[in-house]
C-alpha cells in the first residue's frame, strides 16, 4: 500500500481523474500523455492534471515534479520526492495523510 493519500474528498472532487487498481496500467497511461501526474490514493492510483496538484497546495511547475518523472508512486529521484513531501507537510489545512509505510 502506498500510504500517501493525494486525493482529498471535498477539495479535489472537481476535474477528471483517471483511476486504476494496477500501478503498471496507471504508469502506461501516464507515459502516453504529457502534462499529467501519477498519484496514489489508498490501494489505488490515479492520473490527474495540474489543477489537482494546485488544489493540494503544490506548484505543478515545481522542477521536482520533472525530477520524479511526474510519478509519486515510483519516483525517479527520491530526494526530489522528499522535497515535495516536505512542502505537503507544510499544508496542514489540506489534511494530507502520509507515513513511511508502503
Amino acid at each position: 500500500m502506498y500510504s500517501t493519500e493525494l486525493y482529498i474528498p471535498g477539495i479535489c472532487d472537481s476535474g477528471l481523474n483517471v483511476w486504476f487498481v494496477d500501478y503498471e496500467q496507471a504508469k502506461q497511461y501516464c507515459d502516453q500523455r504529457s502534462g499529467v501526474y501519477l498519484l496514489p490514493y489508498r490501494h489505488h492510483f490515479f492520473v490527474c492534471k495540474s489543477a489537482h496538484v494546485e488544489k493540494l497546495g503544490l506548484d505543478p511547475n515545481d522542477s521536482d515534479w520533472g525530477k520524479i518523472g511526474f510519478d509519486w508512486v515510483c519516483p525517479l529521484d527520491i530526494e526530489a520526492k522528499s522535497r515535495l513531501e516536505k512542502k505537503l507537510r507544510s499544508k496542514p489545512e489540506k489534511k494530507i495523510v502520509m507515513s513511511n509505510e508502503k
